[in-house]
């Protein structure tokens, strides 16, 4: 069985997933260490969950 090809949408929105999830990510550590670890802040979870998100459902539609 061959595989149909991907959409065309499906490439920009792993490449934009993975950046959120990224960036996110080096902001929360950031921001942590910063804060002395009392807290996580939120626009960088914000950020890390969207990211994840968008590879969820540029995987499930491959």
């Amino acid at each position: 069985m061959t595989q149909s090809p991907r959409p065309a949408w499906v490439t920009p929105t792993l490449l934009v997933g993975a950046l959120l999830v990224i960036g996110g990510a080096v902001q929360a550590v950031l921001s942590i260490a910063a804060a002395g670890f009392r807290y996580v802040p939120s626009g960088a979870m914000l950020a890390v969950l969207v990211g994840i998100g968008l590879i969820v459902v540029a995987q499930a539609r491959k």
